[in-house]
């Protein structure tokens, strides 16, 4: 196991302690809430800034903007108060431990997903400039294997990333 290795073994460990503090639940409806929050607020700020116009008097950007952050607040509130009884109904019915083993699981591939898209970026800055010497990342089991899952689950990336390194 190289230095490599356990640096990247560390990355999981904040994902695990919040995985299992917060549960599964919370985490999907903090991801679903972000994506769903972005989503209707791009298809629906400007009803949202033709409402508010009628009660505040500014710059139309500024009513847009207003409208944006208006829409994922709303989302945000809303997915947050289902997540908040879901998660009190796995609760009542004893499933508590359930939720938070699957956080911390859910936990886990949220950093491995995020640290193997910060590894296909690497390997085509590191290809390009020499940042790091080959041996030592062939060395890593860790990074090798996110390496590896990442060109699985994201094959497109591999070519986007070797465009952007030439």
């Amino acid at each position: 196991m190289t230095i490599l290795d356990i640096i990247l073994l560390l990355c999981f460990v904040p994902a695990v302690v919040a995985g299992i503090s917060k549960g599964f639940v919370s985490q999907v409806v903090q991801i679903a809430a972000l994506i769903l929050g972005a989503w209707a607020a791009f298809h629906f700020s400007s009803v949202i800034c033709g409402w508010i116009s009628q009660y505040l008097t500014m710059d139309e950007t500024m009513l847009k903007i207003v409208a944006f952050i208006l829409v994922i607040i709303v989302i945000t509130l809303i997915l947050n108060l289902l997540g908040n009884m879901l998660t009190r109904l796995l609760h009542a019915l004893a499933l508590g431990w359930f939720n938070r083993i699957l956080g911390a699981v859910f936990g886990i591939l949220k950093v491995g997903v995020i640290l193997g898209l910060l590894i296909m970026v690497f390997e085509g800055l590191n290809s390009s400039m020499d940042l790091v010497d080959r041996s030592l990342l062939d060395g890593s089991k860790v990074y090798t294997a996110l390496r590896e899952l990442t060109e699985t689950v994201f094959p497109y990336l591999k070519g986007l990333v070797a465009g952007i390194s030439e």
